[in-house]
C-alpha cells in the first residue's frame, strides 16, 4: 500500500475500525497536504468524505479531542489558498452528512465545529486580518452554516451552534487585540440575518449570544476581552435595519428592541423616537391620512375666491352677477379700464352654460325618477312570479288533468285494439296450419276425429320427474313389504328369508 491519497485504499485506511491504521493514514494525509500547492475541489471533497468517517469511528473523548485538534490545525499548515478551500470543503461535508448523525455522535461533531471556528480565526489573525481573506471567509459562512430560509439545504442546527460559539471562539482564538473595524465587519452576516431571517429560534440565539454578548464585553468593567466593537456603528446599523423597507415585518420589533438596549448604553446621535412614528399600525396610517386630508381641505377653502363681492388680483377683477334670475351666480373677468370691454359673445356662451347647468339637474332628476319607476316595476314582477310559483294546486286544475287522462285512455284503447286484431290474425293462421296437419293424418288412415277435436290444440307432453335416491329407496322398501304379504298370503304362514331366495 502507498501513502498517496489518490490510491483507492487510502480512504479505507482513514475509515478503518482499528485506531492504529487510522492514525497512520492521518499522518500520511498531513504530509501529503502540506507538500501540495494546489488540489482540485473534487480531491478535497473526497478527502473530507474519508475524514468524516475517520472522525465518526473515533471513540472516547481524549481520542476524539486529539483528532479534532489535528484536523483543524491543518488549516494553519496549508499553503497558498488551500486553507480556506479546506475549511469550505469541511462545511460542505458537514452540511451534506449532518442529517445522518445519530444523537450519540452529535456532541463530538459539535466539538469539531468549535475547533474549526477557532482555527479559522487564528488563520485570519495570522494573515494580518487581510480584508480580502476576511470577506472570503464571511462569504463561506453566509453560504454554508449561516445560510437562512433554506429548509431543504442547510440544517438550521448548524446556524444555531455557530451563533452560540461565534463570539466565544473568536475571543479564545486571537492572541492580540482585534481592531474595532475588524470585529464589526465580522458581525456583518448577523446583520443580514436580523433583516431577512424568518426563524424565531435563530433570532433568539443571535440576540443572546451575539448582540447582547457584544454589549456585555464592551461595557463590563471586569471584561478582559481582546475584542473591541464599535458600538455606535452597530447601533446605527440596527436602526437602519429597523426602518429599512427590505426588512421583514416580523423582524422590525426585534430590531427596535435591540436598538433600545444599545441606546440605553451609548449615545448614537439618532432620535430613538423615530422608531415610534410608525407605531399604531393601520390606525396610525389612517389617522395620518385624515390629518393630511383635513389640511388639504382647509388650504382649498382658503384659496377659493369669494362668490359674493369683489376680489382684486393685480389688474384683473372677478365680478359676480345673477344669471337669468335663477339665483345662480356667474363669473366674469374684466380687464383694466384702458382696454375696451368686448365680452358679449362670452356672456352668451356663459348663459348657454348656465342653461345647461340648470337643465342638468332637471335631466338627472328625470332620469332618477325613470330609474326608480323601472326598479319598482321589476320588483313587482319578481314578487308576482314568486307568488305564482308558491301557490298550491287549485281544485280547478284537477279536472284538466282528468280530461288529459281520458284522452290518453282513448289513445291507449285504440292501440290495444289494433294489437288485439294482430294477435287474432296470428292465432287464426296457427289454427289453419293445425287443421291442415290433422287432414293429412286422416288421409293416412288415422282414427276419425271430430271437427271439434281437430280444432283443439294438441296436448303438451308431460315431463316425468326422475326419481330421487330417496324415492328409489322407499320404493324398494315398499316392494319388499308387498312381497312379504304375497308370500304370507300364498302359504298362509309367516314368510321367512328362504322364501325370498
Amino acid at each position: 500500500m502507498t501513502d498517496d491519497p489518490q490510491d483507492f485504499t487510502f480512504g479505507k485506511r482513514l475509515a478503518h475500525t482499528e485506531k492504529k491504521v487510522r492514525d497512520q493514514a492521518v499522518r500520511a494525509l498531513t504530509q501529503w497536504l502540506t507538500s501540495k500547492d494546489d488540489i482540485t475541489d473534487l480531491e478535497m471533497m473526497k478527502l473530507w468524505k474519508a475524514l468524516f468517517y475517520c472522525f465518526w469511528m473515533s471513540d472516547k473523548q481524549p481520542i476524539q479531542l486529539h483528532l479534532a485538534d489535528r484536523l483543524s490545525s491543518l488549516t494553519l499548515e496549508l499553503k497558498s489558498d488551500l486553507p480556506l478551500r479546506y475549511v469550505e470543503a469541511f462545511w460542505k461535508t458537514m452540511a451534506k452528512e449532518w442529517r445522518g448523525l445519530d444523537r450519540l455522535r452529535l456532541d463530538k461533531f459539535y466539538m469539531l465545529l468549535r475547533k474549526f471556528h477557532g482555527a479559522a480565526f487564528r488563520y485570519l489573525e495570522k494573515s494580518g486580518w487581510d480584508e480580502e481573506l476576511v470577506e472570503r471567509y464571511l462569504g463561506i459562512l453566509r453560504e454554508l452554516p449561516l445560510r437562512i430560509n433554506d429548509m431543504n439545504g442547510m440544517p438550521e442546527s448548524l446556524c444555531y451552534h455557530t451563533s452560540e460559539v461565534y463570539i466565544d471562539e473568536m475571543d479564545k482564538a486571537v492572541e492580540a487585540d482585534v481592531p474595532e473595524k475588524v470585529c464589526t465587519d465580522l458581525l456583518s452576516p448577523y446583520f443580514d440575518i436580523l433583516q431577512r431571517n424568518a426563524s424565531t429560534q435563530i433570532y433568539e440565539r443571535m440576540k443572546e449570544h451575539i448582540f447582547e454578548k457584544v454589549l456585555e464585553l464592551s461595557t463590563s468593567p471586569e471584561s478582559d476581552s481582546k475584542l473591541h466593537f464599535d458600538l455606535p456603528l452597530i447601533g446605527r446599523r440596527i436602526h437602519e435595519i429597523a426602518l429599512a423597507p427590505e426588512t421583514l415585518k416580523k423582524n422590525r420589533p426585534f430590531a427596535k428592541e435591540l436598538f433600545k438596549k444599545y441606546a440605553a448604553v451609548v449615545d448614537f446621535g439618532v432620535d430613538a423616537g423615530s422608531l415610534d412614528e410608525k407605531k399604531g399600525g393601520k390606525k396610525g396610517v389612517v389617522a395620518g391620512l385624515k390629518s393630511a386630508l383635513t389640511e388639504f381641505l382647509v388650504a382649498a377653502e382658503e384659496a377659493k375666491p369669494e362668490q359674493n363681492g369683489e376680489v382684486e388680483k393685480g389688474e384683473e377683477m372677478v365680478v359676480t352677477n345673477g344669471v337669468n334670475g335663477s339665483g345662480s351666480n356667474g363669473k366674469r373677468k374684466a380687464e383694466s379700464m384702458d382696454t375696451p370691454v368686448t365680452e358679449a359673445p362670452k356672456k352668451k356662451k356663459k348663459k348657454k352654460g348656465a342653461k345647461k347647468e340648470e337643465a342638468a339637474p332637471a335631466s338627472k332628476a328625470h332620469d332618477m325618477e325613470v330609474d326608480s319607476e323601472v326598479v319598482v316595476e321589476q320588483v313587482e314582477a319578481v314578487l308576482e312570479l314568486e307568488e305564482v310559483t308558491a301557490l298550491p294546486e287549485t281544485p280547478q286544475q284537477q279536472p284538466k288533468k282528468k280530461s288529459k287522462k281520458k284522452t290518453t285512455t282513448k289513445e291507449e284503447t285504440a292501440a290495444v285494439g289494433s294489437e288485439s286484431t294482430e294477435k287474432k290474425a296470428v292465432r287464426w293462421n296457427k289454427d289453419l296450419e293445425k287443421v291442415k296437419t290433422f287432414k293429412k293424418l286422416d288421409v293416412l288412415g288415422s282414427p276419425s276425429a271430430s271437427p271439434s277435436q281437430s280444432e283443439q290444440p294438441a296436448p303438451k307432453p308431460v315431463l316425468k320427474a326422475s326419481p330421487t335416491p330417496v324415492a328409489k329407496a322407499s320404493a324398494k322398501v315398499d316392494g319388499y313389504a308387498g312381497a312379504k304379504q304375497v308370500k304370507k298370503g300364498k302359504s298362509g304362514k309367516r314368510a321367512t328369508a328362504a322364501d325370498f331366495m
